[in-house]
């Protein structure tokens, strides 16, 4: 994914402040070449980072996953039919088959077919799974049955779906698609979807579907706990946490060939429904990508509300943007906020909520709002809502918004308001109820203290807004010079890094 070269030219190293470029590897590079950046998903990473040398290079383009035990009449004719598709795509592939210990001639069908064959080390599905993922080398991962309930034949339309960072899933209940096989594990399967559609508010059709198309870096083996068939429910909701989307295709199961299914109904059941307090907590875990977004349209209504109100008065002290002004949303989060100024820039500290944004941002940086790696006065107008208080008190970080403001653009400012005795009130209930969900505060300001670090430091006030007297939101106008001292006990740029 490509990164905005206008973006390039505001960016710099927050160690050095020296320009940066796009190197020869994708990379930017300061032009002092003290700084290296990588760049992931198409964002820059203001962050030092270790890459994972577990697991094998991708040296092909499909690698195909195939779960067997005991699939002697039918792994033959999958692998054939798999290995024709993906030759008439005239591009690399590999089909790897996770053997469980069959007692028939799996194996040797497998083999003589073409598959690589690795002999399961653990039992169970979910472990299977696991060390096949570890084993692949394809830029995109096909999961399917080895029981020829799925069509290997389906795999072209599987894979025109496929992109960097989605997942595709065959969808037995959405339009198009069909179920032929014993009706009490269809009623089951879609009653499960249901359920973990609706609590989990993952707008998919079918959860529960082996048939997938991952790309590689949706993958991440090492952190999933499931130990049995949940672990497919678990990969969609980490990924869908992470920022990657999920997106399903129609798909029409069949009944196996020969053989008898290997998955226990009752088993299965309880499997997915012990899993699902463990996925709800994730998925209300504030972290997630797309917490803010949900928020927005929270069942809770206080939140709803509250989520509402700041959009609606961070915009009204915007005010009219201008056409060819820049916006800097700090700590952007996934809110509806900086999705209703798609030009603007977004940057937050996480990954994964810059990943959700890419259907309504090109520009997006991830790095540390203490050290914001942009060129002094790049930007007319900035949002700074709801991150101060998760940052060291310190006169630099006010500083740092007035180098990179331009002269008499607007700063739009919003924070607890810790002087307010409901507004600690609010946040203790709030942790108490909702700990998953509310990150720890680091530092305290009151409307007072805010005003005068602000004035400080170059900026006149021009309004202040509350909401319900325990959030402070101020508009100021970026002037003078700013005089500040470095607080004892700072971190430098320099240190990070």
């Amino acid at each position: 994914m490509a990164i905005d070269t206008q973006l390039i030219k505001k960016l710099v190293s927050p160690a050095t402040h020296s320009p940066l470029q796009l190197g020869d590897d994708g990379s930017l590079v300061a032009q002092d070449r003290s700084t290296v950046i990588e760049i992931t998903d198409g964002i820059p990473v203001f962050w030092t980072s270790t890459p994972n040398s577990a697991r094998p290079a991708i040296s092909c383009e499909v690698s195909v996953l195939i779960m067997a035990r005991n699939e002697g009449g039918n792994i033959g004719e999958v692998v054939r039919i798999t290995a024709d598709a993906l030759s008439k795509r005239g591009s690399p592939f590999e089909i790897i088959i996770i053997d469980g210990a069959s007692t028939d001639d799996t194996v040797v069908r497998a083999s003589e077919a073409g598959a690589r064959v690795i002999a399961q080390q653990s039992q169970g599905y979910a472990q299977g799974l696991l060390e096949g993922l570890s084993a692949v080398r394809g830029r995109y991962v096909v999961t399917l049955d080895g029981d020829c309930s799925h069509d290997p034949a389906l795999l072209d339309r599987f894979l025109a779906a496929a992109r960097p960072g989605t997942i595709v899933v065959g969808s037995r209940w959405m339009a198009g698609g069909g179920y032929s096989g014993p009706l009490h594990r269809g009623l089951l399967s879609r009653a499960l979807s249901l359920i973990f559609s609706v609590g989990l508010r993952i707008p998919l059709t079918d959860l529960s579907s082996g048939y997938r198309v991952y790309a590689r870096e949706t993958i991440d083996p090492h952190s999933y706990s499931s130990q049995d068939f949940s672990i497919l429910l678990e990969m969609l909701i980490r990924a869908v946490n992470n920022g990657y989307e999920v997106t399903e295709v129609p798909l029409h199961y069949q009944p196996r060939k020969e053989g008898s299914s290997k998955a226990r109904l009752i088993a299965f059941g309880r499997s997915y429904l012990t899993t699902l307090r463990k996925m709800w907590l994730l998925r209300n875990d504030g972290t997630s990508a797309d917490y803010e977004d949900r928020a927005f349209n929270s069942l809770n209504l206080i939140q709803r509300w509250w989520q509402r109100r700041r959009f609606s008065t961070i915009r009204s002290l915007l005010g009219e943007l201008p056409e060819q002004g820049e916006l800097l949303d700090i700590g952007c989060g996934s809110s509806k906020i900086t999705q209703s100024i798609p030009s603007g820039v977004a940057f937050d500290s996480s990954l994964r909520k810059l990943r959700f944004l890419s259907h309504s941002h090109q520009k997006r940086v991830c790095g540390s709002a203490m050290f914001l790696p942009f060129a002094p006065a790049s930007f007319d107008v900035m949002i700074h809502s709801q991150t101060l208080q998760h940052l060291p008190k310190s006169d630099e970080i006010f500083a740092a918004l007035h180098r990179i403001l331009r002269p008499e653009g607007i700063l739009i400012i919003g924070t607890v308001d810790s002087s307010n005795r409901i507004s600690r009130l609010i946040h203790r209930l709030y942790r108490f109820f909702m700990p998953y969900a509310s990150p720890e505060i680091s530092s305290s300001h009151s409307p007072g203290e805010l005003i005068e670090g602000l004035a400080r430091n170059g900026f006149s006030i021009e309004q202040t807004r509350s909401i319900l007297a325990t959030e402070i939101i101020i508009r100021a106008r970026r002037r003078s010079a700013p005089q500040t001292n470095k607080a004892n006990g700072s971190v430098t740029a320099a240190e990070l890094f």
